[in-house]
């Protein structure tokens, strides 16, 4: 005669043991969640430098048909935009617009790190349409990246771009390449410069006009500010 199992007399988990696999399970999710909120950070920041790198790339691409310049240093007599009547001239969201043709897309210019102020726009293409970089609800909201206006491509080390969230030295003032809203960085070993922890924490990611990228901390920033281009002074079209 077959013996019957009475379902009720199954082992069940012990309010202990219970307890104990719950604590276990927090155990390795505290030990877990870290290591993937860091690795997550740090694949944001190399798309960052990636980023970069493309900018970088497409600025030499338009340099190379423009007498070795950047746009804002162009003449606009030579396609450029120095000295061209337009009221969006101030903007870095214009200026970087400028080598669309060589950027072939704008999400490049948008850091997935980049939480300041709220998350950026990530723009589809460049038009003037809805969800385009030139439409006026993108713009400089779908940029993570300031201009460096004394990026000289003969002097490997000035800053042609990088991460916005810089303290600066100075917020306002007139630049020798005819901008009167630039960012003013004092050159030189006692210059105030540092990163704002807003974006990549302590460090951030800078274009040179080499076209390398580095990632530096707030000294190696101060340390690569030591190129007088204009008396003295750097500056930069930053992003609100």
């Amino acid at each position: 005669m077959k013996r019957k199992i009475n379902a009720s007399s199954k082992r069940a988990f012990t309010r202990l043991e219970l307890a104990a696999v719950l604590t276990a399970l927090a155990l390795l999710a505290a030990i877990a969640l870290p290591v993937l909120a860091s690795s997550k950070l740090r694949s944001e920041q190399v798309t960052c430098l990636s980023n970069l790198r493309q900018v970088g790339h497409a600025a030499h691409l338009w340099a190379n048909e423009h007498g070795d310049r950047t746009p804002w240093a162009t003449p606009e007599s030579e396609g450029g935009t120095r000295g061209l009547a337009n009221v969006f001239r101030q903007n870095p969201w214009f200026q970087i617009g400028w080598m669309s043709n060589e950027l072939a897309t704008p999400k490049i210019l948008v850091c997935p790190s980049d939480q300041l102020g709220g998350p950026r726009k990530m723009a589809n293409d460049f038009s003037n349409r809805p969800g385009g970089f030139f439409n006026p609800g993108f713009r400089n909201s779908s940029m993570s990246y300031l201009i460096g206006l004394h990026a000289i491509f003969e002097i490997s080390r000035t800053i042609l771009s990088g991460d916005r969230n810089i303290r600066w030295t100075a917020s306002q003032g007139g630049c020798s390449l005819g901008f009167s809203n630039v960012r003013l960085v004092n050159q030189g070993p006692g210059a105030s410069l540092s990163w704002t922890n807003a974006i990549h924490g302590l460090t951030g990611n800078v274009l040179l006009s080499d076209g390398s990228v580095e990632e530096l901390s707030t000294a190696g920033l101060t340390r690569l500010e030591s190129v007088t281009v204009d008396n003295g002074v750097d500056h930069f079209l930053g992003i609100p």
